[in-house]
């Protein structure tokens, strides 16, 4: 049979009655509140995985950009330089 311990603080209207049982209960949720952090780390660890593929996809959309740009930018210097010839030819 467990026998309860009771504390009792004078001025406190709570008295704490601690047996084995809540000693192998207060176990038990250390153990639990353990499971759950190890849950969250490994949650947390797999969508670091994805957001990692996520920045690896919007790189290759950059670089599909940046290539897009780059053969703007050359037409359109093309397109001053005729546009700078046919000043020059209309000014003479």
């Amino acid at each position: 049979m467990l026998k309860p311990s009771i504390s009792y603080q004078p001025g406190s209207s709570r008295t704490l009655i601690s047996t084995k049982a809540d000693f192998e209960l207060s176990r038990t949720m250390s153990s639990c509140l353990r499971l759950q952090l190890a849950l969250g780390v490994l949650v947390l660890a797999l969508t670091g995985v994805t957001v990692r593929g996520e920045v690896y996809t919007a790189l290759a959309e950059m670089e599909e950009l940046l290539e897009t740009e780059s053969v703007l930018i050359s037409n359109l210097e093309g397109y001053i330089r005729v546009q700078e010839d046919r000043l020059s030819y209309l000014k003479k």
